[in-house]
């Protein structure tokens, strides 16, 4: 009995190292979130977007315009950089997406300036906020227009 009681003692504290670890690492300020948190701006006409493999796809003939989410509870300092990775398979480009630091009581603290593609394919559009100071109570949004024709946003990136 003493030999479980033991074990059983030393499975609690490996799991509260381990805990601890995790939290200390989580710390890194670097958040990756996939498409799949995205819905569409225009809540009359319904969610368009299809979740292949967790991308936000447009599956319609024309750009819809979309809000994407970046959950987390880190502290980012006072410069707020998005990254937003898409897959381009229109001849229109993503345009006039913007990121969005929204304070705790639902208040927008800053936005970035507009980002855009250009050309079709894998591209990455950046863009970057500032706070007058950081926060681990912030929220993140990305706004913008995604194309058509099984056009893509793959992943977004707050650091």
């Amino acid at each position: 009995m003493m030999g479980i009681k033991n074990g059983a003692r030393m499975q609690r504290v490996f799991a509260l190292v381990l805990a601890v670890g995790l939290t200390s690492t989580a710390a890194s300020a670097d958040v990756w979130v996939t498409g799949s948190i995205c819905t569409e701006a225009n809540a009359a006409s319904g969610n368009v977007f299809n979740y292949n493999a967790g991308f936000a796809t447009n599956p319609a003939a024309g750009a819809v315009f979309a809000s994407c989410p970046i959950p987390t509870d880190q502290n980012l300092g006072t410069t707020h950089t998005f990254e937003v990775r898409v897959e381009d398979n229109s001849a229109q480009d993503f345009l006039s997406f913007i990121g969005l630091v929204i304070g705790t009581n639902g208040e927008i603290l800053s936005s970035s300036a507009s980002g855009a593609t250009s050309g079709t394919g894998e591209l990455t559009m950046s863009f970057s906020a500032t706070t007058a100071v950081g926060s681990d109570d912030y929220s993140y949004v990305v706004l913008g227009s995604v194309p058509g024709s099984s056009s893509q946003i793959e992943n977004l990136h707050i650091f």
